[in-house]
């Protein structure tokens, strides 16, 4: 007998994998074909390993190869997260926005109180005038020299 398959006899399973999922599947000497002692692969079954992957994706063998794939649920993840990136770069911006406004609100208001600053003191400035005038005018109404 040749040593392959002293081997093989000798060996009481074989892992398999499934081919829609990756999923192992354990063969014992069940599996064995009785006449030639070759293992029986079931179908949809392959001896190829799969490699591993990270949550959220799935595999499959196709055409000799292993095809690894993002599953809905991992898609709509990515689309809730970049959705949630572009709403918290909005949010930032319009923060941006807000204090600029703050800012400019100041700003506004300061300039107001410096109107009102200047409007004051043209008053008190026309009310002294005013004083200063009535001082020159003599109780006829005619201006006096001093």
């Amino acid at each position: 007998m040749d040593i392959a398959l002293q081997i093989i006899q000798n060996k009481t399973e074989k892992i398999v994998w499934n081919k829609r999922d990756g999923s192992q599947r354990i063969l014992n000497k069940s599996d064995l074909c009785p006449i030639s002692k070759k293992w029986l692969i079931p179908a949809n079954c392959t001896e190829v390993q799969p490699p591993e992957v990270e949550e959220g994706y799935r595999v499959y063998f196709q055409n000799g190869e292993w095809i690894i794939e993002k599953t809905e649920e991992q898609e709509v993840k990515e689309i809730q997260k970049s959705v949630v990136d572009i709403l918290q770069d909005q949010i930032s911006e319009l923060k941006k926005q807000l204090e600029e406004l703050k800012c400019e609100k100041e700003e506004v208001k300061n300039s107001i109180f410096d109107v009102q600053r200047e409007a004051l003191e043209l008053s008190a400035n026309l009310i002294f005038q005013k004083k200063e005038l009535k001082k020159e005018v003599d109780d006829n109404g005619l201006k006096t020299d001093i």
